[in-house]
Parts: C-alpha cells; structure tokens; sequence
C-alpha cells in the first residue's frame, strides 16, 4: 500500500519561506479534518483535481479491521543520486511525502 503521506497533505500545509526566500519550515494545520476539496496542483494542469486527505488511523483502520497485519512501514526519502534529478527533491530529505506499507494476512 502506498498513499502520499497525510501528515504532511492536510488541507492548510505548506512551506513557509524565511526571511531570504529560502524553506524554513513546513507548516500544518487542520490536520484531523476528513475531507475533499478541489485544488490545481500544478500550472501543468488544465483543471483542478479533487484531493483528499484523512488522517493516518483512517488508513490503517481499514486493513486491522480485516485481520491484516503491517509487516512493513516506510517513509522513503530521496537517495543522494536521485537529489540531481530535479530541484524538487531536495524537499524531500526534510519531510517524507509518501508512506508504504505492507500487510500479511495471517
């Protein structure tokens, strides 16, 4: 199972710039709403897609509740040879965007 992290994909989280421009801090907020609201994710994008975003019990409600147990959790980082790639990346050795899971059913 992989799913954008929702720690850091509440409806109010962003990054806040310090004084220089540079990232400061990630900022997050209304973190336990259970919602879905449109939003352009990027200027690439013709219209707004629907993003949602629950908290993490919500996730792993769903499959504990089936008799399955986590076998393995991960929240990956970007390698040091996938840093060059793109400008981007560098965001990702601060917070973790993506979480992966692996259940066994007993």
């Amino acid at each position: 199972m992989s799913i954008t992290h929702p720690c850091f994909s509440a409806p109010v989280s962003r990054w806040v710039p310090d004084a220089g421009g540079s990232l400061e801090v990630f900022a997050v907020d209304r973190y336990f709403d259970r919602i879905a609201w449109p939003a352009k994710i990027t200027s690439a994008f013709r219209a707004p897609v629907l993003r949602r975003h629950r908290p993490l019990e919500d996730y792993l409600a769903a499959p504990l509740a089936c008799g399955l147990r986590l076998a393995e959790f991960q929240e990956p980082s970007v390698t040091p040879e996938e840093l060059p790639l793109s400008p981007r990346f560098a965001r990702l050795t601060r917070i973790p965007y993506f979480l992966f899971m692996r259940w066994i059913k007993d």
